[in-house]
C-alpha cells in the first residue's frame, strides 16, 4: 500500500469504483481510459491533481477528470458506476461490452434507488415519524432521500447514454 491510498479517501471511493467496474466486466488485460465526473469543485481539483496515480491504480489507461463548468464530458460508450451523490465514474466499453446487458443493470439500479427514495418518502410523510423523530434523525433523512434521487438521476441519464450507444451501434 503507498501512502497515497490512505492520505485521500475519496480518491481512493474513485479508484475503489472503477476497479469494481472492471470487476463487473471481467476485465483483465484491458486498459480502458476512464472519466470522472464530479459536481464539487473542490473534489474535482484534488481528484485532478492525482488523475496519474489513480489511473494506475484503477489500471486504466487514462483518468479524465470533469469538474463543474467543465468543457466536454465522457464519450458515449461508457459504463457508469455512482461513487456518492456528486460523483459519478465512465468507463469506456465501447467494443468491449453489449449495451443492452448494461441498460438492464442499470435499469435495475435506477430502479433500487427510485424504490429506496420512495420508501424513505413514506416514512417521512407518516404523521408519527413528523411528531416524534428528533431533528437530527430528520436532517440526516433528508440527505439520505437527496442521495438516493441523485443515484436515481444518474442512472436515469446513463440509460440514455447507452441507449444512444445502442442506437449507433444498430445504425452501423
Amino acid at each position: 500500500m503507498n501512502e497515497y491510498q490512505y492520505t485521500n479517501p475519496f480518491t481512493q471511493a474513485v479508484v475503489v469504483t472503477l476497479r469494481k467496474l472492471r470487476a463487473d466486466y471481467s476485465l483483465t488485460r484491458q486498459r480502458p481510459a476512464c472519466f470522472v465526473v464530479c459536481a464539487d469543485a473542490a473534489r474535482a481539483s484534488a481528484l485532478a491533481s492525482l488523475a496519474s496515480e489513480a489511473a494506475t491504480l484503477a489500471t486504466s489507461s487514462g483518468v479524465e477528470v470533469f469538474g463543474p463548468g467543465a468543457r466536454g464530458a465522457p464519450p458515449a460508450g461508457c459504463s457508469v458506476a455512482i461513487v456518492d451523490d456528486v460523483t459519478t465514474v465512465h468507463m469506456l466499453l465501447k467494443g468491449i461490452l453489449d449495451p443492452a446487458l448494461e441498460l438492464a443493470k442499470l435499469d435495475k439500479k435506477r430502479g433500487e434507488a427510485a424504490a429506496r427514495a420512495e420508501a424513505l418518502r413514506g416514512k417521512m410523510a407518516m404523521p408519527a415519524y413528523q411528531g416524534k423523530t428528533p431533528p437530527a434523525v430528520k436532517a440526516e433523512d433528508e440527505v439520505k432521500l437527496s442521495k438516493l434521487e441523485a443515484e436515481a438521476a444518474a442512472a436515469e441519464q446513463a440509460m440514455a447514454d447507452m441507449r444512444q450507444l445502442l442506437e449507433s451501434e444498430q445504425q452501423q
